[in-house]
């Protein structure tokens, strides 16, 4: 089981003036941001891109782009240290707090929020980029699946933050979409993952534990 810990704090304010601001929370690393907290809904988000591609196999590395049913399974690991999908309601809270999102959500509309979706998409990761042509076209998108697959259809949830930029104009579009199979992947998509914010007990506990092994260590 993986270590997780918040070494660093950087404290980034998106969102609006109402909301506590999202924190990038270090997960492998210092420095390295890969979880996104949200204190107001307690939840901490992992990073759209760490389930984007995984190698799994080090001693034949390859970028795998994990289906729904495998990160339910545990490929990863991230099931087991208490990852889950998100929620289409989690989803819609996150991005009409600290961003835009269609309305009705879950929904797909256009926006025109482009500062905004740029200040989210830099915390939970950019999955899909593309440029093309004169005049010069950049779309960015973080995006991924989420949600428990419907037992009916077995389709699950697909969200999107897109901004698109060009010389004539900067939109962004936030979407919320049931369609993306159970099966099935696009190379350009994450998982919206989420788990419970650890409890300062918890953390605390956790980091006493850290400091006596380190003085043991010695």
């Amino acid at each position: 089981m993986r270590l997780q810990l918040p070494i660093a704090l950087l404290l980034l304010t998106v969102g609006s003036a109402s909301a506590a601001p999202l924190v990038a929370i270090d997960l492998f690393g210092p420095g390295d941001g890969r979880v996104t907290r949200d204190a107001d809904a307690g939840l901490d988000w992992l990073d759209l891109i760490v389930t984007g591609s995984l190698v799994l196999d080090p001693h034949n590395p390859r970028i795998v782009y994990p289906s729904y049913d495998a990160i339910v399974g545990n490929v990863g690991g991230w099931a087991a240290d208490g990852w889950r999908h998100a929620t289409a309601e989690e989803i819609c809270r996150l991005f009409i707090t600290h961003a835009v999102a269609p309305d009705p959500c879950p929904g797909d509309e256009i926006l025109l929020e482009g500062d905004r979706v740029s200040d989210l998409q830099a915390l939970l990761g950019i999955t899909g980029t593309t440029t093309s042509g004169i005049p010069f076209v950049q779309i960015s998108a973080s995006s991924g699946v989420f949600g428990e697959p419907d037992p009916t259809t077995g389709l699950v949830g697909r969200a999107s933050l897109v901004l698109t930029r060009s010389v004539f104009h900067t939109n962004s579009i936030a979407r919320v979409v049931p369609g993306t199979v159970l099966t099935g992947f696009e190379y350009s998509y994450g998982h919206f993952l989420v788990r419970p914010i650890p409890e300062p007990a918890t953390a605390l506990l956790l980091g006493a534990g850290l400091a006596a092994l380190a003085v043991r260590r010695r």
